[in-house]
């Protein structure tokens, strides 16, 4: 009795199946550190940022050079980024040379204060 090529067998289905289980796990673990952490009253402005951990570290240094009202910056933002993305208002903060400078990095004004919202505890 000769095997038909186009039939599945158990085995081959609990291979597939291990697999797709295996693979869908993996892309859960690479997306599971954002889906715990805490929801802030700023994820609308957090959720721009590529890097959020990151930001923090930045925003931390700012933070050791100013005192800042993080609900007035937030205001802020909002209302100077509007609709536009991210990188539109930070090239036009670099035209305009409206920098943050602290422990060595340089930003954009926007993308700085992004950072100091994301430093600020949940």
């Amino acid at each position: 009795m000769s095997k038909d090529p186009t039939r599945f067998t158990r085995r081959s289905v609990a291979i597939g199946g291990g697999i797709t289980v295996a693979l869908g796990l993996a892309a859960v673990g690479i997306n599971a550190p954002h889906w715990f952490r805490a929801k802030t009253a700023y994820d609308d402005l957090l959720d721009k940022l590529i890097d959020r951990d990151a930001a923090e570290t930045v925003g931390h240094a700012i933070i050791r050079t100013a005192s800042f009202d993080t609900k007035q910056v937030a205001a802020d933002l909002r209302q100077r980024i509007g609709t536009r993305t991210l990188a539109d208002v930070a090239r036009e903060d670099l035209v305009g040379n409206r920098l943050i400078e602290a422990k060595g990095w340089v930003l954009p004004e926007t993308l700085g204060m992004l950072c100091v919202v994301a430093a600020q505890p949940a």
